[in-house]
């Protein structure tokens, strides 16, 4: 709550134009919600924080409705039919405007340049996207089917924001903001021959709709997997997918506390039938896949930010970053 007054006194002070707050967890009483937004954003909702938010989907869309204002504009991301029940129904008691993505704003993929048969290339994507205003030419450096649903909602958002605040939103500023985004850890190539993929999946949603677009953006012989998850989330649901499609794990756990602790980890997917290799370290993992990977492999790491963020510090030479006091809940020193 109060990182939440710091970052609105920030924009405050900097009189923004528009400020995009993301929602901590849930929606109805995170902290975020004591703003008036004019634009609300919902993206694809699956099953997450389930010991706060509840055990359905449309438990979950419920409390996240929560942020829908008075006299907003909704912008849903396709959803579920449980999902988007709730959601449509807060935009009627409200008197929300709802623009449905997949509906009212609409994409294409487009091939990218020299292989007509792949929309995607190695590292960026390119589509067409039919919003409400414009129809916009991008392309995006990020992978995977999902991110250009991301991409159309994102725009159906600008739009929304150009409409209650009265900005210019040309397309050709939208198109370069998108081909300037960064997003580490989401589908991130770290090397290549074979290649490393780092990619921040944690639930069983994220985790199957990464392996359902893999073949067709990043094409590869066979997938070896580095693997951790938080203990605190659906470890077993994820395990079977990430089993069914790799046969070989190597199992790793994040410097983070609520990390799973590699052994259990190993035995849960040896359950799955694959095979499975505790690794002292997310670093060493990567050695181990790398070890056994060929030209032509794919070598994943996912199962949670935390391990995606270390996997990426050993693939690219970065100094990790370590609290001490966070990691043993000791004060720091004053």
């Amino acid at each position: 709550e109060y990182l939440t007054a710091m970052g609105l006194l920030c924009f405050a002070e900097d009189d923004t134009d528009a400020s995009v707050v993301e929602v901590g967890l849930g929606g109805r009483l995170d902290a975020t919600n004591v703003l008036d937004a004019a634009v609300a954003v919902i993206t694809s909702v699956s099953l997450d924080h389930t010991q706060v938010l509840g055990d359905t989907v449309g438990e979950i869309a419920a409390d996240k409705a929560g942020i829908i204002k008075p006299g907003a504009i909704a912008v849903i991301a396709p959803q579920s039919p449980e999902a988007l029940a709730p959601l449509l129904s807060a935009c009627e008691k409200t008197g929300a405007r709802p623009v449905l993505v997949g509906r009212d704003i609409t994409w294409e993929p487009l091939p990218a340049a020299g292989n007509p048969s792949h929309p995607a290339s190695l590292r960026r994507q390119k589509l067409r996207v039919y919003g409400l205003r414009h129809t916009y030419e991008l392309e995006l450096p990020l992978l995977g089917e999902y991110q250009q649903e991301n991409a159309a909602t994102a725009v159906a958002a600008l739009e929304a924001v150009a409409e209650v605040q009265g900005l210019a939103m040309p397309p050709d500023a939208v198109a370069a903001g998108l081909a300037a985004v960064a997003w580490p850890c989401r589908m991130e190539v770290l090397a290549e021959r074979p290649l490393v993929v780092a990619d921040g999946a944690h639930n069983p949603y994220s985790v199957a709709s990464l392996l359902r677009t893999l073949p067709g953006s990043l094409p590869h012989r066979r997938l070896l997997v580095v693997a951790g998850f938080s203990r605190d989330k659906n470890v077993a649901e994820m395990a079977g997918s990430l089993a069914a499609a790799s046969g070989t794990v190597f199992a790793a756990a994040s410097r983070h506390p609520r990390s799973l602790p590699p052994d259990e980890l190993a035995q849960l997917f040896r359950d799955y039938g694959a095979e499975a290799i505790p690794a002292a370290s997310p670093a060493q993992a990567l050695a181990q896949a790398r070890s056994q990977a060929g030209e032509d492999d794919l070598i994943l790491a996912t199962g949670s930010l935390f391990l995606a963020a270390e996997v990426r510090e050993a693939a690219l030479g970065i100094p990790p970053e370590v609290y001490p006091e966070l990691l043993t809940g000791a004060a720091p020193p004053i």
